[in-house]
């Protein structure tokens, strides 16, 4: 049987989202918020990378989980799974990719060789934004940029042993931040736009309950409205309650987990 061997996060935050999972013969990405010489070094230290079947997966439209897609798409085979509407903006703004683009639906599940990709609905200011879990013997689910999380969107992770969570701010040290507009403050608070620690572990919580999540990845966290300050007290709380390991992912950092 298939089972996803490692995930890649080649970035996370608001300046770039990029993660790659490896399943056998298959690299996964999910979105490509990244320039193209961190891709040409992450790939050229894949061995056989040449041979490797690549998928992108977009989650939306926005500049930090694209930038990087039209040089992708020039210099590497591959195919580009969105929402309708994400990719009618993408092909009408990145040159190259029409041919190559397949459309995905909230609540379809897409079968490959080797993994199945289901997608669902997120809530943010974007057209139409998506989640995905990806399966292999394992799943594992992404759940970033959303203002808030339903019992909807909790089904669709009932099935994940691993998470990739969004925990962008806490709540008061955002509010308390004079550097923030109010305008920016109110965006982000709003239910389409980011979520906050204490909405993250409330989905933690309640995935808890199927016993099935095992660990979980602290994505897309604010530079400047967060910190393990706030982020390590909650990932001891989510280790002793539930058992749940917790990693926080940092913007540039480059890093490889195992999950078999």
């Amino acid at each position: 049987m298939n089972s996803i061997l490692k995930l890649h996060v080649l970035a996370s935050g608001s300046k770039g989202n990029c993660y790659c999972l490896q399943v056998d013969n298959n690299l996964i990405f999910v979105d490509m918020g990244v320039g193209i010489r961190k891709i040409q070094a992450f790939l050229s230290a894949i061995p056989n990378e040449a041979q490797l079947k690549k998928t992108l997966f977009i989650t939306h439209e926005h500049f930090d989980h694209i930038s990087g897609l039209e040089l992708f798409a020039r210099d590497y085979d591959c195919l580009i799974y969105a929402a309708n509407r994400t990719l009618e903006i993408l092909t009408g703004k990145v040159s190259g990719i029409k041919e190559r683009v397949r459309r995905i639906r909230a609540d379809e599940i897409v079968e490959f060789n080797g993994f199945s990709a289901r997608a669902f609905s997120l809530s943010h200011d974007a057209v139409e934004p998506l989640g995905y879990v990806i399966s292999a013997g394992s799943s594992i689910g992404f759940l970033t940029d959303t203002g808030c999380w339903t019992d909807a969107q909790a089904k669709a992770l009932e099935c994940a042993e691993t998470l990739v969570l969004e925990t962008n701010h806490d709540v008061e040290m955002l509010r308390n931040n004079k550097q923030y507009p109010p305008e920016l403050k109110r965006r982000i608070l709003s239910p389409q736009g980011h979520l906050s620690n204490n909405e993250a572990i409330g989905l933690v919580t309640t995935l808890s309950c199927n016993g099935k999540l095992k660990s979980c990845f602290f994505a897309h966290v604010s530079q400047h409205n967060n910190g393990e300050a706030h982020l390590l007290p909650l990932g001891e709380f989510c280790q002793k309650q539930f058992g749940i390991k917790t990693t926080i992912l940092r913007q540039d950092e480059y890093r490889e987990f195992n999950l078999n």
